[in-house]
């Protein structure tokens, strides 16, 4: 079976007349071709490709732009789980609720969060920490279920008493609800933070620097050329110019 070896002229290096004693000969006496191997043209093409990317026109991003970039994607990221946040609370039924007061002290201290879920009061059951309207004051109270009456003539609402962990008493009044937020979860001083961050000299604020930062990110960048292609351009403008070519 005979083999063909294609070569092309590129792929072969010749030696001189003059032969150096102990290599290897042709039949006819002649020194043999030396045949780049695979591992060679990985060589010389990676040299090849350093050799543009140093020489090239191609112009670099400067710190400035990197860093635009970088707080773009951030604000980017923080916008897209904000509305994420607000469409799942609309599909599922979860709210935040801040604490004021101590009176859950210490299951949820002043200044704390708890996320909601609004369930029907028939699911509604003693020891669960929900949230419900005080009729005598604009802000809920979220304090635990310690006693679940049914209402006559109603039966999907209920009447619930509530105490908060650290009181030493119930509530005054029952609450009678249709439907309550049940606390999932709560974390401290994360409300005090969230009122300071919704007040009005922090969202007059917030609205200034997302203009900023829009100003910024269409702002056109500066960029630098790669080392060396300055050099080159004007090396070719100089030979244009000496050669006479437009």
């Amino acid at each position: 079976m005979a083999v063909r070896v294609d070569l092309r002229l590129t792929d072969v290096v010749t030696t001189t007349d003059t032969q150096t004693p102990g290599a290897a000969t042709s039949p006819a006496g002649t020194p043999a071709l030396a045949v780049p191997t695979a591992r060679g043209h990985r060589a010389r093409d990676r040299r090849t490709h350093a050799s543009r990317a140093r020489h090239s026109g191609t112009p670099r991003p400067t710190a400035g732009a990197r860093v635009k970039g970088v707080v773009v994607t951030l604000a980017g990221v923080f916008g897209i789980a904000c509305v994420a946040w607000w469409l799942v609370a609309k599909i599922v039924g979860l709210s935040l609720v801040v604490v004021t007061t101590g009176s859950m002290t210490p299951t949820i201290p002043a200044g704390g969060i708890a996320v909601d879920h609004q369930e029907p009061a028939a699911t509604l059951r003693p020891g669960m920490i929900v949230t419900v309207p005080k009729p005598d004051a604009d802000l809920p109270v979220t304090h635990r279920i310690v006693r679940v009456d049914t209402v006559p003539g109603h039966p999907e609402a209920r009447s619930l008493t509530l105490r908060g962990d650290a009181n030493a008493i119930e509530d005054p009044n029952p609450y009678v609800v249709d439907h309550a937020g049940v606390v999932l979860a709560h974390a401290p001083r994360v409300g005090s933070l969230l009122v300071t961050v919704t007040s009005a000299p922090v969202r007059g604020l917030a609205v200034a620097l997302v203009g900023l930062l829009v100003i910024w990110a269409f702002w056109p960048a500066g960029e630098r050329t790669a080392p060396g292609a300055r050099t080159r351009n004007d090396a070719a403008a100089s030979t244009e110019a000496t050669t006479g070519k437009p």
